[in-house]
């Protein structure tokens, strides 16, 4: 395969996912913000940094709405 088909392809691809109508409606998984019953299932919260860091966001979430 030589370069200039590669590029082809690859741009190919590019442009159909810029022009597709749809490209706003994908929402990967790991970019969605973690809801309260994934703090106390998922095993990524147990430790004490996770929970420190998950403690704060909640105050600071808290502080917000009454702002």
């Amino acid at each position: 395969m030589s370069w200039a088909h590669l590029y082809l392809r690859l741009r190919r691809i590019d442009l159909s996912i810029k022009h597709d109508p749809k490209r706003y409606a994908y929402v990967d998984a790991a970019i969605t913000p973690v809801t309260d019953d994934e703090t106390e299932t998922h095993e990524m919260f147990k430790s004490a940094a996770a929970q420190a860091y998950v403690s704060q966001q909640q105050h600071l979430a808290r502080i917000r709405e009454v702002a």
